[in-house]
């Protein structure tokens, strides 16, 4: 996927605590498929009010950059990649061997009801 990803904190619910505290959230989000720097996590202010509903205002919103993309060339692959595509060749593989039983078994169940 390619694109943005808007986040805004509203409020929450049942929180514990006294009206006097603040709560803090901190999302990470995978901006990038591979690699170092592909997560990327950002803190919310303090929330505006306690428990047990605190609230955020409207500063408490984020815009995430998705930009996951594949490398094609399997000299530019990262170490996950290069064991993704395996595993994805082998279950393939897997499933064309698959296919081929069943039709085998196919085959041979109509034999025997001759």
């Amino acid at each position: 996927p390619h694109g943005k990803l808007s986040v805004k904190i509203l409020q929450g619910r049942n929180f514990s605590g006294y009206a006097s505290s603040r709560w803090r959230v901190e999302l990470e989000v995978p901006e990038k498929l591979y690699g170092k720097g592909s997560q990327t996590e950002w803190m919310y202010p303090l929330s505006q009010t306690g428990a047990p509903e605190p609230a955020w205002g409207d500063e408490a919103a984020h815009n995430f950059n998705i930009d996951w993309e594949v490398a094609e060339d399997p000299k530019h692959e990262m170490p996950e990649q290069a064991f993704q595509r395996q595993v994805l060749e082998l279950l393939h593989a897997q499933a064309k061997k698959i296919d081929s039983l069943e039709s085998e078994v196919s085959a041979l169940r109509a034999e025997q009801k001759k």
